[in-house]
């Protein structure tokens, strides 16, 4: 279990930095695709798994110079079927919830269409391999290299320092804000904090 308590402060710089990575990849990702004529897809696709690469990069060196070990994160005994079948309930819950917050987010920002073509692209590639794909690069990496950093990593270094309830909060806040798109700020930080709560109660990943 990780152990290591964070202040806000260092949070924030750690965020920060990691901000500031993803989006001198995204400039460096977006001259290659005209460089080399790939089109919106691909692109998107590069950009969504390099981000979740540094995700993944950032956990790794945070847990090594923590002397924590990745392979127990996930090593838990806690994971039961019930639990298992409310997610799937709170999954589908906030989905409804999510598009009704999305929509009035929108009309009151405006759609991001670039944001949503990032996914739509992805999502509608062709075929067997396209849903395979669509899968993994949405779905499978963010739920483990960004559940990592901000579920296990942050979350828990904000509850040793502040407590469950600021902890919280605070981790969601930053994990909506880092997906750099207004529309969604408050969908992703309504799931990250039912999330949250659901990691330190079970104290596992394997929810996540």
């Amino acid at each position: 279990m990780f152990n290591k308590s964070f202040s806000i402060l260092s949070v924030l710089k750690l965020t920060l930095i990691i901000f500031l990575v993803l989006l001198l990849l995204s400039v460096v990702v977006d001259s290659l695709v005209v460089e080399l004529k790939l089109g919106l897809t691909i692109k998107n696709i590069i950009i969504l798994v390099i981000s979740q690469f540094v995700f993944f990069v950032s956990s790794l060196f945070i847990l090594w110079s923590n002397g924590q070990k990745f392979k127990k994160i996930y090593s838990n005994k806690n994971c039961n079927i019930l639990m298992v079948l409310l997610l799937i309930i709170i999954a589908i819950s906030f989905q409804l919830v999510a598009s009704e917050l999305e929509r009035i987010t929108s009309s009151i920002f405006g759609k991001n269409i670039e944001y949503y073509k990032q996914f739509t692209n992805i999502i509608l590639f062709p075929g067997t391999k396209g849903l395979v794909l669509s899968i993994i690069v949405i779905a499978i990496l963010p739920a483990i290299c960004e559940e990592i950093l901000f579920r296990y990593i942050f979350q828990k270094g904000l509850v040793i320092r502040y407590g469950r309830k600021y902890g919280i909060l605070i981790t969601s806040l930053l994990f909506a804000l880092i997906h750099f798109n207004i529309n969604y700020v408050l969908p992703i930080f309504i799931l990250s904090i039912v999330l949250g709560y659901i990691n330190d109660i079970t104290d596992s990943m394997v929810y996540n």
